[in-house]
């Protein structure tokens, strides 16, 4: 083998390694949801993160059954991820490797109630255990004078971690209102309205046994 067929064969070789190493590098994968629940929130952050990040899913749920691709930025190999079912438990992965992986999958095993890391996603601060609600007959409507539809609606105690399903189907037009019933318990609540632009508009520890017109400007 002469000199120069011997240098073009290590460099081909040291591309197809370097290609090797970069492909197992990529740290995005398919979060399969294998649970009897909707998962209404997925956060994925690096390890190192004191937060969670943000939510993958914004205004859609992920149905039992079905997955959802999360693309990472290249070399992001140790995430930890969390998913919010629709009855405000979680579930949790740390420290994954996800250059190794192309599947994660959620079944609801390990789902515990409540969460324990920070979060932009969630309503937050919540009453310390024990700490009794007034009870009541909550109700809630909803005045649009945004100058924007308004897209979905989510309305949970404030001892719930997660906001769960839109109240509302459709949209409510800009100059609109709609009734939401509630049940019979608790009247404190967290209200998050989501427009059409994808903004929304968050209100804490509302009670909705007194202040049961809420208008969004």
């Amino acid at each position: 083998m002469s000199r120069r067929a011997f240098i073009c064969l290590v460099a081909g070789l040291a591309a197809l390694g370097g290609g090797t190493a970069q492909a197992q590098q990529n740290p995005s994968f398919n979060l399969l949801n294998r649970s009897e629940r909707e998962i209404m929130v997925i956060n994925v952050s690096p390890n190192t993160d004191r937060i969670w990040g943000e939510d993958r899913l914004g205004v859609a749920t992920l149905p039992a059954g079905h997955y959802l691709p999360i693309r990472l930025r290249s070399g992001q190999c140790r995430n930890d991820i969390r998913v919010i079912y629709a009855d405000g438990t979680h579930e949790e992965r740390r420290n994954l490797n996800t250059c190794s992986v192309t599947d994660v999958t959620f079944d609801g095993s390990q789902a515990e109630p409540g969460s324990r890391r920070g979060s932009n996603t969630e309503p937050s601060p919540r009453r310390a255990r024990g700490q009794q609600s007034q009870q009541g007959q909550p109700a809630l409507r909803i005045v649009n004078h945004s100058g924007r539809a308004i897209q979905a609606v989510h309305a949970t105690p404030d001892t719930v971690s997660s906001w769960g399903s839109s109240l509302i189907r459709g949209r409510i037009r800009d100059g609109a209102n709609q009734q939401i019933s509630l049940p019979r318990g608790s009247c404190i609540y967290d209200i998050r309205v989501v427009f059409t632009d994808r903004s929304d508009d968050q209100r804490r520890s509302v009670n909705l046994c007194t202040e049961q017109e809420q208008i969004f400007e």
